[in-house]
């Protein structure tokens, strides 16, 4: 019922470079539930401008995603600095029915404002001439599965056009 190595072989004949399908190993396991996709710091988030009482970092606060929880508990943390948890690709287009105009925000910060824009990040985070802002965390970066990937716009909109096939109706 579990993952197993025929499910990971089978997954890998749907997967695009944008899944959240768990990636395997050469063991077919699991390897990472989190990641660190490099997601700029989102000067929108109101949580810069809490209270010294909530946020006594200000403006200069990041968030250490599930590092940051392991720190705090005192558990080694050092490898998952900057990581946060991948989400689910189902109902990632769905908006309120009653605003079809309701903006979404992707990746876990709330930077992106399209799936365009966060495909086309993960397709081009890491080309010079792009011109990203620096990531939230440096630590942990994932740099084996997205950044340069080559695409053309027209892959990357195909592939968003897939991913809205994912929401229910």
């Amino acid at each position: 019922m579990g993952w197993n190595c025929s499910k990971a072989r089978g997954s890998a004949q749907l997967v695009t470079p944008v899944d959240s399908v768990p990636r395997v190993n050469h063991r077919c396991s699991p390897i990472s539930v989190t990641d660190n996709l490099g997601v700029p710091k989102n000067p929108l988030n109101p949580f810069y401008d809490a209270p010294p009482k909530w946020n006594r970092a200000g403006k200069n606060w990041i968030d250490p995603g599930l590092g940051g929880f392991l720190a705090a508990a005192g558990y080694p943390y050092e490898t998952e600095w900057g990581k946060h948890k991948v989400p689910t690709l189902r109902n990632v287009d769905k908006r309120p029915l009653s605003d079809p105009a309701f903006v979404k925000a992707f990746g876990h910060n709330g930077y992106f404002k399209s799936l365009k824009e966060i495909v086309h990040f993960y397709n081009t985070r890491d080309v010079p001439l792009e011109f990203w802002p620096a990531p939230e965390v440096e630590e942990n970066i994932n740099t084996d599965e997205l950044g340069d990937l080559g695409l053309t716009d027209e892959e990357e909109d195909a592939i968003v056009a897939f991913l809205q096939t994912l929401s229910d109706e």
